[in-house]
């Protein structure tokens, strides 16, 4: 933009006709001033920092769990003045305290290579690009609509605005505003006819069950919160060669005991009746202990390994034969072996689960205890 003559066209001028070029152009754009600038100014490379703003617009509450027609997501009342001004959420559990805190994690040095958008074919796919960024800060405030007032009180009847403004020396290359800013749960809302249809059921720890399906929630007949077992066995599984042995609650019979040289008898989470045996001098027999441990993930087995690591190093000290069950020997049982294996015989997890395995194919610990087992050998 120079005259023939080499002098520069006046700062005003030249902001009129830019905007007079992009109005006529259908570009949502607007220069607000011009400064004249050397010939060295490089607007990417002298800048000192930006700042992008996004303006998000949220459906309140009341509205957004409304699910009738005037509500929909294509019927609703959209005001056109903010038609590609900003980004419109209807998500009725969208959470702008939320949104804040997780826009508050970009802030620093971040690869933002997954935000970049260039379509596949483009030749400059294969071009090296600098995903690097670095974003001093991020604000999410209160907005306000830019609405005409005969159209700005059915607006904010509708409508939260707010202002997210990202500072930084640059953001990113070919920019995606709207994918980036984007709900996660917005997404997901948008493809959930692709989504197979699938029907739910949840069991609580008493029992109790509910199934989903469709979004619709029914009660279904209780069962119980542990495993099951429909078959009787009697038969302890020898881990440690006279000593150790795994087994269910089926095991805590006198003939299986007596049988297998049984001292002691280490109850996971289930309690079974009361072995009471004396021998001659009037000491007891069969020593017994009771754990509580529910079959839950979130179950912490280190305080359940504490108490029964010790009785079992009891019945060691004294020479005897302990069996460890839970009600089907399957998971609570197997965890506890597991971890007085890996704690007090130096074994890792697959070295301890794969001596149980083999011994004992059905066991099979829940996730959370794997998971635990797994972290107490580091």
């Amino acid at each position: 933009l120079q005259r023939p003559n080499g002098k520069p066209y006046t700062t005003d001028r030249i902001t009129q006709t830019l905007n007079r070029a992009f109005e006529k152009d259908g570009q949502s754009l607007r220069i607000l001033s011009t400064v004249h600038v050397p010939l060295t100014f490089h607007a990417r490379l002298c800048a000192k920092s930006r700042t992008y703003l996004y303006r998000l617009a949220v459906l309140k509450r009341e509205h957004a769990c409304d699910r009738s027609r005037q509500h929909h997501p294509h019927t609703r009342f959209i005001p056109i003045e903010e038609h590609d001004r900003c980004y419109f959420l209807g998500h009725p559990r969208f959470d702008i305290e939320t949104f804040a805190t997780v826009a508050r994690m970009f802030e620093g040095k971040h690869d933002f290579r997954t935000f970049m958008a260039v379509a596949k074919g483009n030749p400059r796919q294969q071009e090296a690009m600098h995903s690097l960024r670095h974003i001093d800060h991020i604000t999410v405030e209160r907005g306000q609509t830019m609405t005409a007032a005969f159209n700005r009180e059915q607006t904010e009847q509708f409508y939260d605005f707010w202002d997210v403004r990202i500072r930084g020396r640059s953001f990113l290359y070919r920019q995606r505003p709207k994918a980036t800013m984007a709900s996660f749960l917005e997404q997901l809302r948008n493809r959930k006819t692709e989504l197979q249809r699938t029907e739910t059921t949840v069991t609580y720890m008493d029992g109790s069950r509910k199934i989903f399906r469709n979004n619709v929630e029914f009660d279904a007949p209780p069962r119980l919160g542990f495993i099951v077992d429909n078959s009787p066995d009697q038969v302890p599984a020898c881990i440690v060669a006279q000593f150790l042995y795994l087994g269910s609650q089926d095991c805590v019979r006198q003939e299986v005991l007596e049988k297998y040289g049984i001292t002691h008898v280490l109850s996971v989470g289930i309690e079974t009746p009361p072995i009471v045996e004396y021998d001659c001098d009037g000491q007891r027999i069969i020593e017994t202990m009771f754990v509580e441990c529910l079959d839950l993930a979130e179950t912490n087995l280190a305080e359940v390994l504490v108490k029964t690591n010790a009785f079992i190093d009891e019945c060691r000290t004294r020479g005897g034969r302990v069996l460890v069950h839970c009600n089907a020997g399957v998971s609570r049982s197997t965890s506890v072996v597991a971890g007085y294996l890996m704690q007090r015989c130096d074994q890792s997890f697959m070295q301890a689960f794969g001596m149980i395995k083999s011994k004992r194919p059905s066991v099979q610990p829940n996730a959370g205890f794997i998971k635990q087992l797994k972290q107490l050998q580091s």
